[in-house]
C-alpha cells in the first residue's frame, strides 16, 4: 500500500459524511463539460461528491480513485445512481480503454501524480473531446 493510498484512506474517514473542500470547483468545471456528454473519466474521485454532479449529465461516469474508504463512502453515497462506475485504481498503471470517454475530469489530483507520466497516461484514454481541471488546464481531444 502506498503512502499516498494509506493517507487519503486516513482522510475519508475524518469525514465520511462528503468533503466540501474541492465543491467549489464543481460549477466552474460542469460550464466546460461538453455538451452531449455521454462517457466521462474522473481521475481521483475521492468521495465521490463530483461524479455524481457528472452523473446528472452523463450517461456513464468512471470514477477512479486509489483509495478503498474513498471508493466504499463513494458508493455509499452513489447506490441511487446506476451510471456510475467506482473503481479502485490507480491511474498510473489503469488501462484506459482508448477512445472511449468524451471528458476526463479531476479536481485536486494531478499534483499527487509524476505530472509527465500521468498525462500520457490520460491522453492514451484519447478523449473524444476534453480533459477538464480546475486549473483552467484544458487540451482538446482527438475529436
Amino acid at each position: 500500500m502506498s503512502t499516498i493510498q494509506k493517507d487519503f484512506d486516513r482522510i475519508a474517514l475524518v469525514s465520511p459524511d462528503g468533503s466540501l473542500q474541492n465543491n467549489c470547483y464543481h460549477n466552474f468545471l460542469l460550464r466546460d463539460l461538453p455538451l452531449n456528454c455521454d462517457d466521462v473519466l474522473e481521475i481521483g474521485c475521492g468521495k465521490g461528491e463530483f461524479s455524481r454532479r457528472l452523473a446528472e449529465s452523463a450517461t456513464r461516469v468512471l470514477a477512479l480513485d486509489l483509495s478503498p474508504e474513498m471508493i466504499r463512502i463513494a458508493r455509499a453515497h452513489s447506490e441511487h445512481l446506476a451510471n456510475i462506475e467506482y473503481q479502485i485504481a490507480d491511474v498510473m498503471s489503469h488501462d484506459l480503454p482508448p477512445d472511449s470517454f468524451d471528458c476526463i475530469a479531476c479536481i485536486a489530483t494531478l499534483h499527487h501524480l509524476p505530472l509527465r507520466d500521468s498525462v500520457e497516461n490520460e491522453s492514451r484514454a484519447e478523449t473524444r473531446r476534453s480533459f477538464v481541471n480546475p486549473r483552467s488546464i484544458r487540451a482538446e481531444g482527438s475529436g
